[in-house]
């Protein structure tokens, strides 16, 4: 190979090998490039996402306080209203078949009364209920809250199994999130105590799913990169449950993706943190991708929010940009080397000329002459190597026109000496 390459013309050779030397250069540059982007894209795309989340966890928390803030407004409203009442377990009114204490207010009977608390929830928006304690439980003796055929929900009981029901046993207010009959509420249960006992709860519900609705459609509308996007999960006992995904919403992550739930628990174990994973996410990719999520837990709520991006989307981008710079560095490679080519190949022409002349110098036609020859100042190797030819050349004259000299004057002595002994011959 080398033999090969050793019989190229000049041009061709140093072209060649400045074409290869450039292309080895740029992709050992583009390598380096393209690793040192990927990190530093990565890092900034972590910064981003986290800021991201951040934003949008804060954005959560700052409308969970204004439904706080609503929903302790309107029960301190509640609360005014009825806080008088009485309950007089002596007497008894008939909801269905349950006998329940006497619930009245200034002297008018709350029991399926619904005036008030109709009056009420068209002032306010919100439902709210009046429980009577009877015996170790509480029943709702009137309400505006509706099932989700119309009806009141009246007549039953708070039931011991309530996450509030320890807390309004000893006197204390509950706030908890609560799905009743269809319906998200932010409800506030607020203790009627007589003499140290629990005698009624004052219970309001602020619903919440048309905040829910427009959380869904700003954070949908949201994306990341090319393709990345906002998840909503629930924690405590409904962990893992979607509340707000493109195509899994109302589902589980550990039923969709058994096999991940070990990774998507971490989500639940720490305020914020990031999670990497491969799956196929129905509805969205045609394979198993590379996946990157970012989360953070949203106090309140106690819902934790997650932006997730695909690991190649970054690193799709990263490729692009280096295979259109590798393109263009390859286009600038060939431009190089053809002007390397055009003006080494120029340069040498006058090689061509010298080469034929050591020719004709070497067949001894001492008479020839360079068409081209510049100045003496002239500093190019060409001229130089001409003029050195130009001199031996004119040295081997000298030499040729001093030897011929020499043999002209030897034979003219030797014929002096002929011409010397042919007149002894005669004298003698």
């Amino acid at each position: 190979m080398f033999n090969f390459y050793s019989r190229w013309s000049l041009p061709r050779q140093l072209s060649i090998s400045a074409l290869i030397s450039v292309i080895l250069a740029i992709s050992i540059f583009l390598f380096v490039v393209s690793t040192v982007f990927y990190k530093e894209i990565n890092k900034v795309s972590d910064n981003h996402q986290e800021k991201e989340v951040s934003l949008i966890a804060s954005q959560l928390e700052a409308q969970f306080e204004a439904i706080m803030h609503m929903t302790h407004t309107l029960s301190a409203v509640l609360n005014d209203t009825f806080q008088a009442l009485e309950v007089d377990p002596a007497e008894t009114v008939l909801i269905g078949s349950i006998k329940s204490p006497k619930v009245s207010l200034k002297g008018e009977t709350l029991n399926l009364n619904f005036t008030k608390i109709d009056q009420f929830t068209r002032s306010t928006g919100a439902t709210a209920t009046i429980f009577v304690r009877d015996g170790n439980d509480f029943l709702r003796a009137t309400t505006s809250l509706k099932k989700e055929n119309g009806a009141r929900a009246i007549g039953t009981y708070l039931g011991n199994q309530h996450p509030g029901y320890q807390k309004l046993m000893s006197g204390q207010a509950y706030v908890g999130k609560a799905f009743l009959f269809g319906r998200n509420y932010m409800t506030k249960y607020v203790p009627v105590v007589k003499s140290g006992k629990t005698i009624a709860i004052l219970y309001i519900g602020v619903a919440y799913d048309d905040i829910l609705a427009e959380i869904n459609q700003s954070l949908g509308k949201l994306t990341f990169g090319s393709s990345g996007y906002v998840f909503i999960t629930d924690t405590g006992k409904n962990e893992g449950q979607i509340l707000l995904h493109p195509t899994l919403k109302g589902k589980n992550l550990y039923q969709v993706l058994p096999d991940l739930k070990s990774t998507f628990a971490q989500m639940y174990q720490a305020r914020q943190g990031s999670i990497t994973y491969q799956a196929k996410i129905s509805g969205r990719d045609q394979q198993p991708e590379y996946s990157k999520a970012v989360f953070q837990h949203i106090e309140g709520w106690n819902w934790v929010v997650a932006i997730k991006l695909y690991r190649d989307e970054y690193q799709g981008v990263i490729v692009s940009n280096i295979i259109n710079l590798g393109i263009l560095s390859l286009i600038g490679a060939l431009i190089l080397s053809a002007v390397l080519w055009f003006i080494i190949r120029r340069a040498l022409k006058p090689m061509k000329e010298i080469t034929q002349g050591l020719e004709l110098l070497g067949q001894g036609q001492l008479d020839f002459r360079f068409e081209s020859l510049n100045n003496r100042a002239s500093k190019n190797e060409m001229d130089l190597l001409k003029r050195d030819i130009t001199a031996m050349r004119d040295g081997l004259i000298k030499v040729i026109t001093q030897v011929r000299h020499s043999s002209e004057l030897l034979i003219e002595s030797s014929e002096s000496i002929d011409n010397a002994n042919g007149q002894l011959k005669q004298q003698s």
